[in-house]
C-alpha cells in the first residue's frame, strides 16, 4: 500500500484509485460486475508536465517552477522526470487505439533533466529579451540553513541530489511515442506563459506576446498532427 513518510495524500489517492481501476478491469472488488472483467485498461503515468498552456488557468507545479526561473531565481542541484503536455495527450490517444496497449502501465516521461539545464535553456532563449535568467545553482548550504524556516525551502531541500531514472521503454516500444525534447518543452512553456499573462512581457515592443503560440507535434504511429519531433 502507498504508505510512508515520503508519500503525500495526492500520490496516495492516485495509487489507490488506479489499484481499484485494475481490480474492476479484472472483475474483482466491490464495484466489479458479476466477477467478470468488464473492460480493457491501460494507464498513463506522466512525470512533471511541461509545455504550452491553452490559457491562464492559475498556477500549477511546473508553471511555478518556470516562473521562478524566468524571474531570476536559481534552482537546487536536483531534477524532475518531465514530459511535454502534448506527449501526454498523444499517449492517451495511442493507448486507446493500440490493441497491444491493453493491460499495460505506461511510464510516460523522460528521465530527470537537471534543473540547471532547464535554467540554461531558458537563459539561452530569453536573456537579452528583457529577462535575466540565472544559470547558477542555489548553494546547498544555504538551502540547508533556511529549510527549517520555510516550507518551500524544505521542499527544495528534499530535491537536492535527486535525479530519478524511470523506464519508459514500453511507451516507446508499444505505443510508438517519440518524446518531445525536454528543454524545448520548457522554452515553449516560457513563450506560452508570456503570451497568456502568467509573466510580464519584458521584451522590446512586447514582441514576445505577438509571437504565434508553439504547438509543435510529431507524427507518431499513424497519428498525423502538424509539427516536428525530437
Amino acid at each position: 500500500m502507498p504508505d510512508g513518510p515520503d508519500i503525500d495524500t495526492y500520490c496516495k489517492s492516485k495509487t489507490l484509485a488506479e489499484d481499484e481501476a485494475w481490480k474492476i478491469a479484472r472483475g474483482e472488488g466491490e464495484y466489479a460486475s458479476d466477477g467478470k472483467a468488464s473492460f480493457e485498461l491501460a494507464t498513463i503515468h506522466p512525470g512533471l508536465v511541461s509545455g504550452p498552456v491553452l490559457g491562464n488557468i492559475g498556477k500549477f507545479t511546473s508553471m511555478d517552477i518556470l516562473l521562478r526561473i524566468l524571474n531570476g531565481n536559481s534552482m537546487v542541484d536536483g531534477g524532475f522526470p518531465s514530459i511535454d503536455v502534448r506527449d501526454v495527450a498523444r499517449a492517451h490517444v495511442l493507448a486507446m487505439v493500440t490493441p497491444s496497449a491493453a493491460g499495460h502501465r505506461f511510464i510516460t516521461t523522460h528521465s530527470s533533466m537537471p534543473l540547471i539545464e532547464t535554467q540554461k535553456a531558458l537563459a539561452d532563449e530569453f536573456n537579452g529579451k528583457g529577462y535575466s535568467v540565472s544559470t547558477s545553482l542555489t548553494p546547498t548550504f544555504l538551502i540547508n540553513c533556511l529549510a527549517c524556516c520555510s516550507r518551500d525551502v524544505a521542499t527544495a531541500q528534499s530535491l537536492i541530489g535527486k535525479f530519478p531514472k524511470l523506464d519508459s521503454s514500453s511507451t516507446t516500444s508499444i505505443l510508438g511515442l517519440r518524446f518531445y525534447d525536454q528543454a524545448q518543452s520548457f522554452v515553449d512553456m516560457g513563450h506560452s506563459a508570456i503570451q497568456h499573462g502568467y509573466v510580464e512581457d519584458k521584451s522590446k515592443d512586447k514582441e514576445l506576446s505577438k509571437m504565434q503560440p508553439a504547438l509543435h507535434a510529431p507524427f507518431v504511429e499513424g497519428l498525423m498532427i502538424k509539427g516536428k519531433s525530437s
